[in-house]
């Protein structure tokens, strides 16, 4: 989040000089390397939904919008869509936020389990009553990402400090500056707090309370051992599951609550 964040400042051209403090360098321990890299305009607020839109036309035209940038990977986005499955309690909700993301540009289509069945045989749950397609969707590589956006926020003038933050000082209405476990004491006009799962711990730094926890979620890698036709990435929404092809492997994400 922060080196994408300092990316779009500065290619604005708007911001002054701009810093990244990371206290895992390496991404060791970061989040969007080990995220399924899913793009989804699938959410049942409106907010939510736009945000998707942007991004999905972002990371599909990525290597065009980095193309005077040297040295950016391959994100490898692939467009083969989403697939949202519910039983009959969930269909009343799923009904609700598929008009209210076509109504928003989103390309949502309401397909019944015989029909599901049609397009990917493999999808064999007799408890499925409806789904919701939005082949626009996709997945990307999301470390190839997160690399990206730091090669080319650094081409772009952006330093990144190896720092974690102890405290925060604050007037009644803004952040004036933040002191680093170096000792070093940051000043600038504005922050911003991109700290992801522990973005609440951050801001309880100036009072302020975010209701934002960490949750650990697991994925699992099958080899499938016959060929399946080309799937979108299927999320079964009640039970919080979902899983991709990716050539011969299909990673199952579960979350796990502890």
């Amino acid at each position: 989040m922060g080196s994408a964040a300092a990316y779009f400042l500065a290619r604005s051209g708007q911001a002054g000089s701009i810093t990244v403090i990371e206290p895992d360098p390496t991404y060791a321990a970061a989040t969007t390397p080990q995220g399924a890299g899913g793009i989804r305009q699938q959410f049942s607020l409106p907010e939510n939904i736009a945000m998707s839109g942007f991004s999905l036309d972002f990371y599909k035209s990525f290597a065009r919008q980095v193309s005077d940038i040297p040295d950016v990977p391959d994100i490898n986005f692939r467009e083969q869509g989403y697939l949202l499955v519910v039983t009959e309690n969930g269909e009343k909700i799923l009904r609700h936020n598929q008009q209210l993301q076509s109504a928003m540009g989103a390309r949502a289509e309401l397909v019944d389990y015989a029909e599901i069945r049609r397009r990917f045989p493999s999808i064999q749950r007799n408890d499925i009553v409806l789904g919701c397609h939005t082949p626009d969707d996709g997945w990307i590589d999301p470390s190839a990402a997160l690399w990206g956006f730091r090669r080319a926020a650094t081409h772009l003038g952006v330093t990144h400090e190896r720092a974690g933050v102890t405290a925060i000082n604050t007037t009644d209405t803004a952040v004036t500056s933040a002191r680093l476990d170096t000792g070093e004491v940051v000043e600038a006009d504005f922050f911003i707090n991109t700290a992801g799962p522990w973005a609440a711990s951050v801001a309880g730094m100036t009072g302020a309370h975010l209701p934002v926890v960490p949750m650990c979620r697991v994925q699992h890698f099958w080899k499938c051992s016959r060929e399946l036709e080309p799937l979108p990435l299927v999320t079964k929404t009640k039970a919080a599951c979902s899983f991709a092809l990716k050539g011969p492997v299909l990673p199952v994400d579960v979350p796990v609550l502890i």
